[in-house]
């Protein structure tokens, strides 16, 4: 007997390694997407904390909002893990305050608008209050 053709035991083995490669694939992209993510996270939160560097240097305050002077007293009131990055950069003792992002007058960061940054009054750290979720990991300051 002749045989021509592939074999279901064929289909369902190239089926599979397809599948396979496939899953492989998309699990590899979509990390990738989310590190990539993750970098202009941190690059946005860099660029923040060198304009606001930049800033004080240039005149001497933080670009905050001066007619409110909107401060934020107690950082363990915002939640658990932004308090506990907060102890972690020795900011615990600190003052933050909600920068005016409009005194910064850098048009080149892509930051959404509904974004708060939080600076800390004698370090200057930056710190995002929303935070960026990373492998399960909530960063709210790099």
């Amino acid at each position: 007997m002749n045989n021509k053709g592939i074999s279901m035991m064929m289909l369902v083995v190239a089926t599979s390694i397809m599948m396979i490669l496939i899953t492989s694939a998309s699990v590899i992209g979509i990390n990738s997407i989310n590190t990539a993510k993750f970098e202009e996270y941190k690059s946005i939160l860099e660029r923040v904390e060198d304009d606001v560097n930049y800033y004080y240097v240039e005149n001497g305050t933080l670009p905050i909002k001066e007619n409110s002077r909107t401060e934020i007293i107690d950082p363990a009131s915002i939640n658990t893990e932004f308090y506990n990055q907060v102890i972690e950069e020795g900011d615990s003792t600190d003052i933050l305050y909600i920068i005016d992002l409009k005194k910064l007058e850098d048009n080149t960061i892509n930051f959404n608008q509904n974004d708060i940054f939080v600076v800390a009054r004698n370090s200057h750290n930056v710190y995002l209050l929303s935070g960026f979720t990373y492998k399960s990991k909530i960063y709210y300051k790099i």
